[in-house]
């Protein structure tokens, strides 16, 4: 599978941070071998990175990451092993008034952590849907904003140029 820059993730992780992994990643070390291909691929990081949004956005909605975790239902700290937990967390989350674009976040915090890859939010839509307006000023940098500083010797940044069709 390859992402929006053209990277392909293999089906095998050879490492990862098992507190964030994804569903088919932390179930490979219980498959065989001929089982592993097509199980994980860039939708299996977008879901890390959804863990990693919501430790995030919890913050910004003036609660501590370890409020979440005192909910989690196994020692480990698994998101994946806590969907149902999650859930109800970004329930709570939306409850909380602050900056409205925060609710905005959550929806796609949501979609990067469904449980079924099938399901999950794809890279490209992600990064689609953070450069919309208005929320392209809220969640971008303003480097990535700017298209003359993030022009590289390779090429255009690849947020611009999925978004901007620059070639």
């Amino acid at each position: 599978d390859r992402d929006v820059t053209g990277v392909q993730t293999c089906a095998l992780p050879i490492c990862h941070t098992e507190r964030w992994a994804a569903p088919e990643v932390g179930q490979i070390r219980f498959r065989k071998k001929d089982e592993e291909k097509g199980k994980a691929n860039t939708q299996s990081d977008v879901f890390s990175l959804g863990c990693v949004f919501l430790e995030i956005i919890t913050v910004m909605k003036s609660r501590s990451v370890e409020e979440l975790e005192n909910r989690f239902e196994d020692e480990e700290m698994f998101f994946r092993l806590n969907l149902d937990v999650i859930a109800v967390w970004i329930k709570e989350l939306r409850a909380i008034r602050t900056h409205r674009l925060h609710d905005k976040a959550l929806d796609w915090i949501e979609s990067m952590l469904k449980e079924n890859l099938a399901e999950r939010c794809t890279t490209a839509e992600l990064v689609e849907e953070t450069y919309k307006e208005p929320y392209r000023e809220y969640f971008c940098c303003k480097d990535c904003l700017d298209e003359n500083k993030y022009k590289t010797a390779t090429g255009w940044c690849p947020i611009i140029k999925v978004n901007n069709n620059h070639n």
